[in-house]
């Protein structure tokens, strides 16, 4: 659906803010929302403002009505973003990322910063000056973990603003799938999915393999600014070989289906929806004890968790795994099955959708 075509907004319409450029977890999620709350009869209406085009071409296909914005830092998408406020008068504000929310404090009336949510998924500590401290004053914040709550509570913001409402993703099916990995027998076979940024904690993770007494397989999915970085840095440490980067545009339904686990390896996470992919695949997660982490991945019964950025402690946990493989590998598939039953029980979309809901009741 078009901006043309779109329903006019108004006190039953939420609108959501974001300016993220590429489809990652935070996109993925607001879409996911989106679409839950134009199928639900008893919330208000989404509408989008974004930027990202896959966002955007999904959030139409849901019949959403969505509009590309030329984002906060453009003077035309500040005139944009202005006319939608006014447009929206009575209705909620629901912002994703810290650069829209500046915008909104700055053209939005005092009135509609009254019914304002901020959605946090970065375990990150805002800035402490000015700017940010009256940016973050106005509005109730959803946390994707207790991690975020902690550091925004530890930031200043008063606790009864703060909510936690996991991220989630849809149910696969109604039984967790059966088997175990196509990988069979062989060598342990990890997978990565995340962008390649700094605080993904792949080079720790190659750095890991390198030392690792087995010759672990690894297929990392994902693209960003460190590609080219961490391809001479696999080829440096000799296991070029042993280590695929496969771009960002896989099946990762089958990318889990042929690894025998997930390995994520974050410095800083909020949560960690590619965790999610993994336990929805009946897959044991290997993952960081970082941010909102180990509020996913349940040691021992689902996974496993290593301090972050301890390359030693990862390195002898990979093998440790590789031989509990080769020794009884029913146990890999029965942690990942715990994890398929801990996504079904926890983390279902419903209940993500109803918890939203909840903290939008209770603005003003």
């Amino acid at each position: 659906m078009s901006s043309r075509q779109a329903a006019s907004p108004g006190v039953g319409c939420v609108l959501h803010i974001d300016s993220g450029t590429s489809f990652r977890g935070g996109q993925r999620q607001l879409l996911l929302l989106s679409e839950a709350q134009h199928g639900d009869g008893e919330g208000p209406q989404p509408r989008l403002l974004a930027r990202d085009p896959q966002l955007l071409a999904g959030a139409r296909r849901a019949g959403v009505a969505a509009q590309k914005w030329q984002g906060p830092t453009n003077p035309v998408g500040l005139l944009q973003l202005h006319a939608v406020l006014r447009a929206a008068r009575g209705g909620l504000i629901h912002v994703h990322d810290s650069r829209s929310l500046g915008a909104v404090r700055l053209l939005a009336t005092d009135a509609a910063q009254q019914r304002l949510v901020v959605h946090r998924r970065i375990d990150d500590p805002p800035r402490s000056r000015a700017l940010t401290r009256w940016k973050y004053q106005r509005g109730r914040f959803i946390c994707v973990s207790h991690a975020v709550a902690e550091v925004l509570g530890t930031f200043g913001i008063p606790r009864d603003r703060l909510h936690v409402v996991h991220s989630t993703l849809p149910a696969r099916a109604d039984a967790p799938p059966p088997g175990r990995s196509k990988a069979g027998q062989g060598p342990l076979h990890l997978l990565a999915i995340g962008a390649l940024v700094p605080h993904k904690g792949h080079r720790s993770l190659l750095d890991a393999l390198a030392i690792a007494r087995h010759e672990i397989v690894l297929r990392v999915a994902g693209q960003g600014p460190l590609r080219p970085a961490l391809l001479a840095r696999s080829r440096a440490l000799g296991i070029d070989d042993r280590v695929s980067f496969v771009g960002d545009r896989v099946d990762l339904e089958e990318e889990l289906r042929s690894c025998d686990l997930l390995v994520h390896p974050s410095l800083s996470e909020g949560l960690g929806t590619a965790v999610l992919d993994a336990m929805w695949a009946a897959r044991p997660v290997l993952a960081s004890c970082a941010g909102g982490l180990p509020e996913l991945v349940n040691d021992p019964q689902t996974g496993w968790l290593v301090a972050p950025g301890d390359v030693p402690a990862l390195a002898a946990l990979v093998d440790e795994i590789a031989d509990l493989k080769g020794r009884d590998p029913e146990a890999l598939h029965a942690r990942g099955i715990a994890g398929w039953e801990r996504a079904r029980d926890r983390f279902r979309i419903a209940d993500m959708v109803r918890a939203t809901r909840e903290v939008y009741d209770v603005c003003p």
